[in-house]
């Protein structure tokens, strides 16, 4: 096919020539030469025509296998994600000088279950460790974190942890904390890391999970379940703290990766409006009549979410993907009521872990970067083992004692 343009050209010059020089055939022969010529440019269109399907078609499939390997890494995101995970593995330290120590647990969001479950850890570590700690709850508002950190300024604590809200809207009480030789730890507001730049110079430490590593998964379980076919609202909390914008951002960028003709749209939901996610669901999903999957960064929205789905009539249509592993929200993934993914991190464990970190601080040990809060991806192949009665549920994600090795970790004697 390539060599038949110049064919073409030779056949075209012969015919010419052919019927100038014979003037008593001139006419016939330019007319045969007018029907072989356009013989020639019909055969030459179809073996372009041909030669132009072939290159779609191998575009096409190129982008089949695209899409087939891009699913393919997805399924093993999320099968690796699925599984039980080991227990602590933070370096040892001794611990001993922390007993007696007074420590505040000063929440953003107390009530909620997954903010329980953290202070249930808390407490966990505190006796372990020989350490009286106490709770304050500041019911959604930061004016009220300011308010209980300046409590326990008041009552001599050695240590506050400042939960679920970003350090520098409080920044003055922290000051205030700092001066008078309190160690401040910022808790579950951004992923592992150096300090953002909007965080005090004031906070001792940081101890967290990651936002962005559970994200990256919900995109994962998406791409995997959809076969790289959705239409997705993703529910941000940004009043939170940064960490739900980095946990966002690596959503979207996963997205592009995993399922990159999905489509995405972010809403935010601040948490003192959760409340009211069962109207704002079903009026979003009418807005959006395509939308396949809804994403809430954390689960306490689906509480929220799941009858708001069911008012609209789309609890056939629609899935939710989130993470916290709330037991309320593993109740409906295990009914198989529209919840089919949650990557929950080990609550009480992540207790347990900013315990290490205030301890740490306090005994003079440098604080880790990375407090390692594990996290597992639970579905509909590994929720029907799970226990949800359990107070403390840790045995979700590990067959290890947590606690057990925390305490080999400080040198706390059994």
């Amino acid at each position: 096919m390539l060599g038949e343009p110049t064919e073409l050209s030779d056949v075209w010059r012969s015919e010419v020539t052919n019927s100038v020089d014979d003037e008593g055939s001139g006419s016939m022969q330019f007319g045969i030469s007018n029907r072989r010529r356009n013989e020639r440019r019909h055969r030459l269109g179809f073996g372009l025509a041909l030669v132009l399907t072939a290159v779609v078609l191998a575009a096409a499939a190129a982008a089949s296998a695209g899409t087939t390997g891009t699913i393919a890494q997805a399924k093993a995101i999320v099968a690796k994600a699925e599984k039980p995970v080991p227990g602590p593995s933070v370096p040892a330290f001794k611990a001993s000088s922390v007993k007696g120590a007074n420590i505040w647990f000063v929440s953003f969001a107390l009530a909620i279950p997954y903010s329980q479950q953290v202070w249930a850890g808390v407490q966990q570590g505190a006796k372990a460790l020989g350490a009286h700690v106490k709770s304050f709850d500041a019911k959604f508002s930061a004016a009220e974190v300011s308010r209980g950190i300046n409590l326990a300024v008041n009552a001599k604590a050695d240590a506050i942890i400042v939960h679920s809200l970003p350090a520098s809207l409080v920044a003055p009480a922290i000051a205030k904390a700092h001066a008078a030789g309190i160690k401040i730890i910022s808790a579950e507001t951004q992923n592992p890391g150096r300090p953002l730049p909007d965080v005090p110079k004031t906070v001792d430490a940081l101890a967290g999970h990651s936002y962005s590593a559970k994200t990256r998964v919900f995109a994962a379980d998406i791409a995997a379940d959809s076969n790289a076919n959705a239409n997705v609202i993703f529910l941000s909390a940004n009043d939170i703290g940064p960490g739900s914008k980095q946990g966002t951002a690596t959503f979207l960028q996963s997205m592009k990766q995993f399922c990159p003709k999905c489509s995405v749209k972010v809403e935010d939901a601040p948490v003192a409006q959760w409340s009211g996610l069962t109207q704002r669901i079903a009026s979003l999903l009418r807005q959006n009549p395509k939308v396949n999957y809804v994403v809430p960064i954390f689960d306490g929205m689906a509480v929220y979410l799941v009858p708001g789905i069911q008012s609209a009539g789309l609890a056939s249509k629609v899935k939710i993907v989130t993470g916290d592993g709330t037991p309320s929200v593993l109740q409906e993934l295990k009914n198989r009521n529209i919840v089919i993914g949650d990557a929950g991190q080990a609550n009480v464990w992540t207790g347990l872990a900013i315990m290490d970190q205030t301890a740490r601080v306090l005994a003079g040990v440098k604080p880790l970067v990375d407090v390692k809060i594990p996290f597992r991806l639970f579905t509909t192949k590994n929720v029907g083992s799970l226990n949800l009665k359990l107070k403390d549920p840790t045995p979700w994600y590990t067959k290890a004692n947590v606690l057990a090795g925390y305490k080999r970790i400080w040198g706390v004697k059994k």
